[in-house]
């Protein structure tokens, strides 16, 4: 899969935004169907034919999002639409890279939104509407990082989730610099309930569901390989890095609440 894979030169001309995060490749895999894998919170919600409306937020590459517009694909629900997004820019990469994979014009689209434009959300949102294909899940693939960019990412997730309270919001995360990323997740933690995915991980002399432990998914080097690929099911060692996915859902109590306007108070939590 050429489309699946960063370039020197897609880095020279869309900056970072063309270049594969590490914590891409784990959502990748918990958002692929499959019986050998089991997750808590499971994805399966995702496969259950229902018109829904994915919303990837800052795609680049597009790694998450047209690999979860394949797995529906192949898997007969394409009645789900995935929404590619990301900077005005970098949307030619993502029409380039979803063609490539067969999946643009089918049941993705990509559509501009700069995370704090309440104008491009808000054109989102009124397409899925008036399609009657409601907003279901957010996916964030390695987006807390930079804390200038952690204000307005809030902001996108909270205007989306006032319109879509029931959606789910699935954030992939590497640990670069907690110190930093920390006010992203105190705030975040004040709007959503949040919690990792955990993956079941059966005994290895033992054919018994009764008998398997669940962990942390992320935890091990084989979490961030395709559960077909050879290394995915190794008892390997710990991973490198603090990589984590988690699932959320908005806070009912908030849902009547505005954020404040000034992004050091709204990073307060």
């Amino acid at each position: 899969n050429e489309w699946a894979k960063d370039t020197q030169e897609d880095i020279q001309t869309f900056g970072i935004a063309g270049r594969i995060w590490e914590a891409s490749y784990l959502l990748q895999r918990y958002l692929t169907f499959t019986s050998s894998d089991q997750f808590d919170p499971p994805c399966s919600d995702l496969f259950g034919g229902n018109k829904n409306t994915i919303i990837e937020l800052g795609a680049g590459v597009g790694l998450v999002g047209i690999h979860l517009a394949q797995q529906l694909q192949q898997h007969n629900t394409q009645s789900s639409h995935v929404v590619l997004t990301d900077l005005h820019n970098v949307l030619p990469l993502l029409a380039r890279n979803a063609a490539k994979a067969g999946v643009y014009g089918n049941n993705v689209k990509v559509e501009p939104l700069p995370w704090g434009s309440e104008s491009d959300a808000k054109a989102i949102l009124t397409t899925a509407r008036d399609e009657s294909r409601p907003v279901t899940h957010i996916l964030c693939s390695d987006l807390v990082y930079f804390p200038e960019l952690l204000p307005p990412l809030m902001r996108t997730l909270i205007q989306i989730t006032a319109e879509a309270p029931n959606a789910k919001v699935i954030i992939s995360y590497k640990i670069r610099s907690l110190p930093k990323e920390e006010p992203f997740w105190r705030t975040f933690g004040a709007w959503f309930d949040f919690s990792p995915v955990l993956i079941a991980e059966r005994k290895a002399d033992s054919t018994n569901d009764q008998q398997q432990s669940w962990r942390l998914f992320g935890a091990k080097k084989s979490d961030m390989y395709a559960p077909s690929h050879a290394l995915a099911n190794l008892k390997d060692e710990d991973a490198e890095d603090d990589v984590f996915i988690f699932v959320a859902t908005r806070r009912p109590e908030t849902l009547s609440c505005t954020p404040v306007s000034n992004d050091a108070r709204l990073m307060e939590g």
